[in-house]
């Protein structure tokens, strides 16, 4: 049975499939390195490396409907620049605080975190960026170890 915060998510994802270009190519962008976030500044030089051109306001205007889409979430504001991330409702990140790897680990209990919330604050879940602080041990804190 499909949980309602499931349902939700999945009715988002179908309604907004189709993505125009200029958002598929953003979107590309975050499911390529989905354990980092982007500003816009960022992306835009995301898209002139690959020998591609977009307006900033292009960026701008993708980056919001894609937000509305619950395909990308807003991670933080640093500095005044808004940070983005994909929106990751089956991976949590782990993070090294020794190295400072990242890596996504899909967990597959996530159902009773998300139900929990949902009954205890009657949220209606439409995306998540759960970060996992951790330690490596010490003889393999090194990039091979994370990435699993």
């Amino acid at each position: 049975m499909m949980k309602k915060w499931e349902g939700a998510f999945m009715e988002e994802l179908e309604k907004n499939k189709r993505l125009s270009k200029n958002k598929q190519i953003i979107y590309d962008i975050f499911k390529e390195q989905p354990t980092k976030t982007f500003d816009v500044k960022q992306l835009i030089g995301f898209i002139n490396a690959k020998e591609m051109t977009m307006s900033q306001r292009t960026v701008y205007r993708a980056v919001e409907s894609l937000l509305e889409q619950n395909l990308i979430i807003l991670n933080d504001i640093i500095d005044g620049h808004r940070k983005y991330e994909l929106n990751k409702l089956d991976d949590f990140k782990l993070v090294c605080n020794n190295c400072g790897v990242k890596s996504l680990i899909s967990i597959s209990n996530k159902d009773k975190i998300y139900d929990l919330i949902n009954k205890r604050y009657d949220f209606n879940i439409s995306g998540a960026a759960i970060e996992l602080l951790v330690s490596c041990p010490k003889t393999n804190c090194n990039k091979e170890y994370l990435n699993f």
